[in-house]
């Protein structure tokens, strides 16, 4: 290791990016945040002062010095101050070996509030999380396409866009939150607390999200977090452990066929149980848990409702449209088709037809026989599946009735990818040589082997016999 360092350092030196944040505490409390990250060598130094004094001034944590995904580093501070005491003068000091001094972060005047915390998190449930994650890609998105925000390019084929929030924590700490979006089940991007990155799965969403959506993303991460403790503080308000970890997760999703909108949901678990959920076709809110009754007289409100229209309607329909008006998600892919048959010992005869790789999902299968469609035996299939390539399969079988010989079936598929549908033939049973003759050949070629080895053993005989007598001569001979 020495011989190593001594040479040359494993990474240039990266000096810390660091945000500085509060928020109050529905338990009169102020938690101040201080967020150091993408920095290298590890070594780092945070601290808090106040009116320019090291000290203790409450309650403080540290999450430790972790690593991202591109081999830098981060670390978050946080301190926990009454509320009466202000927070204008707290500063966060950080030392790094890429700065030439240490660096003071004042924490941010606190702002005037426009809503009381409850309110806020009583709204969240419904539609603050969409909000916060997808409203900075609608404003960078206008600004990147200018007049295609204005136009409404029709979107062909089945699609899907879900976004997954996950969050563990306290009623006074968030340990862990994560934010994924997918369409068609490709991730768009992900954000991960620990490491406060937001990670684009493909170069052209960035470029079609603008930079300003890039670099404004961490902020509103961050604020994201800080409702969803507000959220904690919310639903586990009567919790009487409260040091007790519980884990919260949010699932919304809409769907699109044609560019028709076909459906949406939402749904809320509480410690991997399911707590409240609704889906736009029932359009009433499902009550799961006890506990989130007091939740369904907001949900089902004007208010909750005209908030959770707008959301899904902007910010899950209209920017799964953008991002796919703008590109595919994947590359459109055909089919690879697969078409095999099982002959049974008692005479049943099933069908196989799979199709693998292909992109966009929609896709059918669908048995004839003779060129017609029909009902022609018992019908199986998988669903459609995706790959670990962002492609997708489908397993579809056939089993015929009893009687039924299995001739002139095929695999019909439809696909965008292909100008017309594709049939793929059935193969025929195979032919099997009759038991009895292969039984008689094997016979034959047993009887020759052993007739041409009684050969052999009686010219052997015959030899060592004549050699005998001639050696018995001799030796009379000599004897005379």
């Amino acid at each position: 290791m020495r011989k190593i360092l001594q040479y040359s350092r494993m990474k240039d030196d990266v000096p810390p990016e660091v945000a500085v944040s509060h928020h109050d505490s529905l338990n009169g409390n102020v938690t101040l945040s201080c967020l150091a990250t993408g920095f290298y060598p590890r070594s780092i130094q945070l601290h808090w002062e106040k009116n320019g004094r090291l000290g203790v001034w409450g309650q403080e944590r540290s999450s430790g010095i972790l690593p991202n995904a591109d081999a830098t580093f981060y670390l978050q501070v946080t301190l926990e101050i009454p509320l009466r005491d202000t927070d204008t003068d707290y500063t966060c000091v950080v030392k790094h070996s890429a700065l030439e001094k240490p660096v003071i972060y004042p924490v941010p005047v606190k702002p005037i509030p426009t809503e009381i915390p409850w309110a806020k998190a009583l709204g969240i449930p419904i539609a603050f999380i969409l909000v916060l994650s997808c409203a900075g890609a609608s404003t960078a998105w206008k600004k990147k396409t200018g007049q295609r925000t204005h136009e409404h390019a029709t979107v062909n084929g089945y699609h899907r866009h879900e976004g997954q929030f996950v969050a563990v924590g306290t009623r006074h700490h968030l340990f862990y939150f994560t934010i994924i979006h997918v369409i068609d089940d490709v991730q768009v991007y992900y954000y991960d607390k620990e490491g406060t990155q937001t990670i684009f799965n493909k170069a052209w969403i960035t470029e079609a999200l603008g930079k300003d959506y890039v670099n404004r993303k961490k902020e509103i991460n961050l604020l994201t977090q800080t409702y969803f403790n507000w959220l904690f503080k919310f639903l586990i308000q009567n919790d009487t452990k409260s040091d007790e970890s519980h884990t919260i997760q949010l699932f919304a999703d809409c769907e699109l066929d044609d560019d028709i909108e076909i459906g949406s949901h939402v749904k809320f678990a509480m410690d991997g149980e399911d707590f409240i959920k609704i889906d736009d076709q029932a359009n009433h809110w499902t009550i799961m848990k006890p506990e989130a009754e007091h939740f369904k007289s907001l949900a089902e409100s004007n208010f909750g409702a005209k908030m959770r229209e707008k959301a899904i309607k902007k910010y899950c329909y209209d920017m799964m449209r953008k991002i796919l008006q703008y590109s595919n998600m994947n590359e459109n892919v055909a089919p690879e088709v697969t078409v095999s048959r099982h002959d049974a010992p008692d005479g049943g005869v099933t069908f196989n037809c799979i199709a693998t790789g292909f992109y966009p999902r929609s896709i059918q299968l669908h048995w004839e026989k003779g060129g017609q469609l029909g009902v022609w035996g018992q019908e199986n299939s998988s669903g459609i599946l995706p790959n670990a390539d962002s492609t997708f399969y489908l397993h579809i079988t056939l089993e015929l009735p009893p009687g039924d010989s299995g001739t002139g079936y095929s695999c019909v598929v439809e696909h965008s990818k292909l100008q017309k549908p594709a049939v793929y033939p059935v193969p025929e049973k195979p032919s099997v040589k009759r038991p009895w003759g292969m039984a008689l050949g094997l016979l034959t070629v047993i009887m020759l082997v052993l007739g041409c080895a009684g050969v052999f053993i009686l010219w052997r005989k015959k030899k060592t016999g004549h050699r005998t007598n001639e050696q018995a001569t001799v030796d009379g001979d000599g004897n005379l």
